[in-house]
């Protein structure tokens, strides 16, 4: 159920336009600053149950989020919508046969299942880059 409905969804997101999809990033974008007190205050919380269970040092030390962290994914995120429309491009085109042409053309990523530890930083980074194609 879970899977078909990521599809649903995904598709909802394939079809809207690059400028939709450019200011949905730009709203990412914003929300890591206007949240950031928001989102540290949870940071913190995590950091302090990873030191009770006795994670180590360097899974606590990817764990951490920062202001500058927060400032640096606001950044990339901005970069990423400002990059030209990923979707449609023609990579590459052949005859391959009289009348028949073969083209590679960028699409979609799709559905993305992700598995990451001690990483808060890289589902923004993960989540623009899906958005962005």
């Amino acid at each position: 159920k879970m899977a078909t409905a990521s599809r649903d969804e995904a598709r909802k997101l394939q079809s809207l336009p690059h400028s939709e999809r450019k200011a949905i990033l730009y709203a990412v974008a914003d929300a890591l600053g206007d949240h950031k007190d928001t989102l540290l205050k949870a940071n913190a919380i995590d950091l302090e149950n990873a030191e009770k269970d006795e994670t180590s040092i360097q899974l606590v030390s990817r764990l951490k989020l920062t202001d500058s962290k927060l400032a640096t994914l606001s950044a990339g995120i901005r970069q990423i919508a400002d990059q030209s429309d990923p979707l449609g491009v023609v990579k590459a085109k052949r005859e391959v046969a009289d009348g028949l042409t073969l083209s590679q053309i960028t699409v979609p990523i799709g559905v993305l299942m992700i598995i990451f530890e001690s990483r808060p930083d890289s589902m923004p980074q993960i989540s623009a880059l899906a958005l962005a194609s």
